[in-house]
């Protein structure tokens, strides 16, 4: 997509120009995209902006259809960004929602401590 060409081309332009090989290396960004569909009642445009919030429902109803705390998504995010990763989501009220989540393939340094035993 744009953005991430955007970036590559960003991180390309500030190497060094010194040394070929090592411009290329600046060049190794590889992703991991896991991406799920589904084709239930989506949800509204203007709701996709917090529901990554914790408590979020989008424009539903809490006492509705729908059963929830409305967690799922916010600990996703939280998870994912701890990965160095995102999370994208598209949605059409009525027409369902489509869940990207995109990883770096090379592993981090982890950002919180394990539970001490």
């Amino acid at each position: 997509d744009k953005r991430r060409r955007a970036l590559v081309k960003t991180n390309h332009s500030e190497q060094p120009k010194k040394n070929p090989a090592e411009n290329r290396r600046g060049l190794s960004a590889v992703w991991v995209v896991l991406r799920t569909t589904d084709t239930g009642c989506g949800i509204a445009q203007d709701s996709l902006p917090g529901i990554t919030e914790p408590f979020a429902r989008g424009d539903m109803d809490p006492y509705k259809s729908v059963e929830g705390w409305g967690l799922g998504l916010a600990i996703c995010k939280t998870l994912i960004e701890k990965h160095d990763g995102r999370i994208e989501i598209e949605s059409a009220a009525g027409r369902g929602t489509t869940v990207s989540v995109i990883l770096p393939a090379e592993a981090s340094q982890p950002k919180w401590r394990a539970w001490a035993c």
